[in-house]
């Protein structure tokens, strides 16, 4: 069965329309490593919301030395101005609910696509390809934004908090020592597993458009090559008659 064409010149080949079900079957496969990292992720972040470990007071987190909150308990015992400067990152949370919407999103649209390629047989469609190529065409243009969003935001947000002694600031021009290191806590490494499995993915693009290029230029060489074998036989042919 011929590639279904996406664009004019965008298809999926070397697969087919009934093919898709084996790019769903992998493609769940790769969701399942990530849902075992995000699932303890949240509830990680759910767990220290509940247990207030992440609070923030005066901007420093329980890792820096000028943590003043010695107990979880404390927080309740502060006057009302001391309260105000409790305050609660947002950054994973914001990340955490990001990732969850995205797992839900593909995973609806792997069924949906599964489904559609189910439609018909190898030889007659029977309209598969007009639910395909708006499934595609979603997943090209709206789910794949999600990934791209995480893994920039996951980016700027770990070089920031690297580039700040993660909020504890300097002292004398050095970086104040901190309590424990956050990269080295379970959240982080999770957090660090997902980042990359969603770059890795977003690798499909560049993959993608240098297969395109590689094709264009090889197919622009020949089609020079033999334009300029033609004009020198022709040119050969004239010399000849002569």
């Amino acid at each position: 069965m011929p590639a279904l064409t996406i664009f004019r010149t965008f298809t999926t080949r070397p697969f087919a329309g009934d093919d898709l079900q084996l790019i769903c079957f992998v493609l769940g496969t790769y969701r399942f490593i990530q849902l075992v990292c995000l699932v303890p992720l949240a509830v990680i972040t759910l767990v220290n919301r509940f247990k207030g470990n992440d609070l923030l007071y005066n901007g420093y987190g329980r890792w820096c030395p000028q943590y003043e909150l010695l107990s979880d308990n404390e927080f309740i015992s502060l006057s009302y101005e001391d309260r105000q400067k409790v305050t609660r990152p947002s950054s994973q949370y914001l990340f955490t609910m990001l990732a969850a919407i995205f797992m839900v999103v593909d995973v609806a649209w792997m069924f949906a696509v599964w489904s559609a390629a189910s439609v018909g047989t190898p030889t007659q469609p029977k309209g598969r390809n007009k639910i395909l190529r708006p499934l595609i065409i979603f997943k090209m243009f709206v789910i794949n934004f999600f990934p791209v969003a995480l893994v920039v935001y996951g980016i700027i947000k770990t070089y920031n908090s690297r580039a700040n002694n993660y909020g504890c600031g300097q002292k004398n021009g050095y970086n104040v020592p901190l309590l424990y290191d956050p990269d080295a806590t379970p959240t982080f490494v999770l957090f660090s597993i997902l980042l990359v499995t969603y770059a890795l993915e977003l690798l499909v693009f560049p993959m993608i458009a240098t297969n395109k290029i590689v094709k264009f230029t090889r197919r622009h060489i020949v089609k020079e090559r033999y334009s300029t074998e033609n004009r020198g036989e022709r040119l050969e042919m004239c010399l000849g008659g002569l």
